[in-house]
């Protein structure tokens, strides 16, 4: 299986069911919405999102993927 490369990722890729987008995201947008709203926001945003997805997927090694492309990113986010 190829490597996903979770720095050209986000939520819309790993995820299309409307109802756990909801979940996850709070505020329903489309995919061009999300993306232009993360250019304002700190960069881990979109690891956080995929993160919280596979929590509640329950896929662990998915949680792990993201974690490890996203490492530094979410250490600056947790010490802001």
């Amino acid at each position: 299986m190829k490597k996903r490369d979770f720095r050209k990722l986000c939520i819309y890729d790993l995820c299309d069911d409307p109802a756990l987008l909801k979940k996850i995201l709070v505020i329903e947008r489309t995919r061009d919405e999300y993306l232009a709203h993360l250019k304002d926001s700190h960069p881990a945003r979109r690891a956080l999102d995929m993160v919280y997805y596979a929590d509640e997927i329950g896929d662990t090694s998915l949680r792990e993927e993201v974690i490890s492309a996203w490492g530094d990113e979410l250490s600056s986010f947790y010490d802001e």
